[in-house]
């Protein structure tokens, strides 16, 4: 994706797959995480480069929003959203003079992360923080956003409740109901509806940090559910639950009911399951170290774009 004002900057890392993910192959690749992600030490470098840009010129906006997305990715949201206020605060600054775009990228930017901070710990004050910025971003209408995936998504959540993992995302009023001890889906959505929800819960999960989500997981495990995906579904479950801490997972997995899922699992598609595994973090570290070697280089994408990427590509670690 190409970087600028165009998209906000949190979506211009070239870090995810985007929202246009609805072909199989690629979503099992997405669920067992062979999918393009970065080492720590690519965002510590393209903070770093940020804070030189924001240090030469205050009002860098392409480098504040990059700044907020790699202290995002590491973890540090309160500091992502501290510059963001700073970007506020510099274009209040400016006034009237202040472009647009540069006002809804911050919007954006601050709402999606308030948006991943929901998937992580959902509440009703999070969910809120984020649709407000969104909204926002939405209502300055200066661009067309790239990456619309939040916009939608904070539309339709709720905080989760019951057996719901994320509320009525999904548009049902019960997601499941038990009858005779038996799990009985009810369906609530068109088959390109919930298929569009897909590539929803996709895109958040090749953000950074999402894909080590586990509400994320489960709640895509009971979409592939819904839509019959048979192979993907119990693939986004395991994954879920080796996330999970032993001793949280009973608690975490309402009802033990993923885990009676997961006992019942054919015993080859859980051996399939690790082998793909296995293969995706084997892939991911030779991915990492090569990255690694080009920032040794003192190369970085914001700053060495072709020469950075070229090894990569000859070794097949770009998957999309």
């Amino acid at each position: 994706m190409a970087p600028g004002l165009r998209a906000a900057p949190c979506d211009c890392n070239r870090d995810t797959p985007g929202a246009e993910l609805n072909r199989e192959s690629v979503l099992r690749d997405l669920v067992t995480g062979r999918f393009d992600r970065f080492p720590a030490a690519f965002y510590e470098q393209r903070l770093a480069i940020a804070q030189q840009k924001l240090f030469l010129d205050p009002q860098n906006w392409e480098a504040y929003g990059k700044g907020a997305s790699a202290l995002e990715q590491l973890g540090r949201t309160d500091e992502a959203q501290a510059l963001l206020d700073a970007m506020a605060e510099a274009l209040d600054q400016k006034g009237q003079a202040a472009p647009a775009e540069a006002r809804q990228a911050l919007a954006f930017q601050r709402g999606t992360i308030w948006l991943h901070a929901f998937f992580r710990s959902p509440s009703e004050a999070t969910l809120e923080r984020a649709r407000r910025s969104l909204e926002q971003a939405e209502a300055l209408r200066a661009t067309e956003v790239e990456s619309p995936y939040p916009m939608t998504a904070v539309r339709a959540l709720r905080v989760p409740r019951g057996e719901e993992p994320l509320g009525d995302f999904f548009g049902l009023e019960r997601f499941l109901r038990r009858q005779y001890g038996q799990v009985s889906f009810i369906r609530g959505l068109s088959e390109a509806e919930l298929a569009g929800r897909i590539r929803l819960l996709s895109a958040a999960l090749a953000y950074g940090p999402g894909c080590e989500t586990p509400l994320l997981l489960l709640t895509m495990n009971r979409a592939f559910e819904l839509q019959g995906t048979v192979a993907l579904a119990p693939f986004a479950a395991l994954r879920c639950q080796e996330l999970l801490p032993l001793e949280e997972r009973a608690m975490f997995l309402e009802e033990a009911w993923l885990l009676s899922r997961l006992e019942s699992t054919d015993s080859k598609l859980g051996t399939f399951f690790q082998q793909i595994r296995d293969w995706s973090k084997g892939w991911q570290v030779r991915r990492w170290q090569a990255i690694e070697e080009q920032l040794a280089k003192g190369w970085h994408p914001d700053s060495h774009s072709e020469d950075f990427w070229e090894p990569l590509r000859e070794a097949g670690l770009i998957r999309y």
